[in-house]
């Protein structure tokens, strides 16, 4: 979301900031690190001082505007030429210039300062692409090349919630309608997790008691947070789920099962040595089915 348009009147703050909310959201992969309001109705008025951002505020470019740029928008791979391409000329903050490419790939920006510009190219079928550079009077028209864009990668069901990899670091979830990062959504498991229990001694009792452990996870995964995509986001498919959300939720260390079980065994040894071979063979087989699993 890069444009909030305000045109109908709003008088709640609340809902005033769940809009202005959406534009703040930064996106990476477009490097998108700013948004603009286009304010028709006074909506501004409800922000408070400490919305406003602290620091120097990036200058407005002075002229003259008489610079031009030129170039030409070509495939990575093939070196064809790409008509339709859209170019953005960024220019400080709140001004932009336009073109597309024709037939031949060729574009003409007009009107740019004596400044650094931030070029934004993106075509249907293409990774987007960014640059920044400085126009001159003597420059040569440039060549861009675009990559075309990744395959998606087919779904995955976990639990019945289909998922799949939006982008190299993006997580699109069915259930929620939501695209997150890999950090966001480790970070909205943790708030979906925490909300429900405060500490991380409630979580070992809720998971001491079966009933109570498999409503708990009924009702994370309703909100799609679940322990074995999480697991897979940070490298640990080993871990069990109990370990996974107290890891995410409360910074427990994150043991594999093989720890778990090597951990169980070295803890309880005089006591398994007492039970005697035939409750110790039952034991140690109920831990290799834990190790995997199963």
């Amino acid at each position: 979301m890069r444009n909030l348009v305000f045109l109908k009147p709003i008088s709640s703050k609340v809902y005033f900031k769940q809009h202005i909310g959406r534009g703040c959201r930064i996106d990476e992969n477009t490097k998108k690190y700013f948004f603009r309001i286009i304010d028709y109705i006074n909506a501004t008025r409800l922000l408070d001082e400490w919305d406003y951002p602290s620091g120097v505020q990036s200058p407005i470019p002075e002229g003259p505007f008489d610079l031009s740029l030129s170039g030409y928008i070509v495939h990575a791979e093939t070196y064809e030429p790409i008509q339709g391409a859209r170019v953005i000329a960024q220019i400080g903050v709140i001004m932009q210039k336009y073109a597309k490419t024709d037939e031949k790939g060729y574009f003409v920006l007009e009107k740019l300062p004596h400044s650094p510009v931030t070029l934004q190219i993106t075509k249907g079928k293409f990774r987007s692409r960014q640059m920044t550079l400085t126009p001159s009077e003597q420059m040569e028209p440039i060549i861009i090349e675009l990559k075309p864009e990744r395959p998606k990668r087919e779904k995955i069901t976990v639990k019945g919630v289909e998922v799949y990899i939006a982008e190299e670091t993006s997580i699109f979830i069915s259930a929620t309608g939501k695209t997150l990062t890999d950090a966001e959504y480790i970070e909205y498991s943790r708030e979906g997790v925490t909300k429900r229990v405060a500490t991380l001694g409630d979580l070992y009792n809720i998971w001491l008691d079966r009933e109570k452990r498999q409503k708990f996870l009924e009702e994370l995964t309703k909100e799609s947070i679940i322990p074995e995509l999480l697991a897979g986001i940070l490298k640990a498919p080993d871990a069990d789920a109990f370990d996974v959300l107290a890891h995410v939720a409360f910074g427990a260390p994150l043991l594999t099962r093989d720890e778990r079980a090597k951990a169980f065994l070295d803890k309880k040894k005089q006591i398994l040595d007492a039970l005697g071979d035939k409750a110790r063979e039952v034991i140690i087989a109920l831990l290799d089915k834990y190790r995997n699993a199963s």
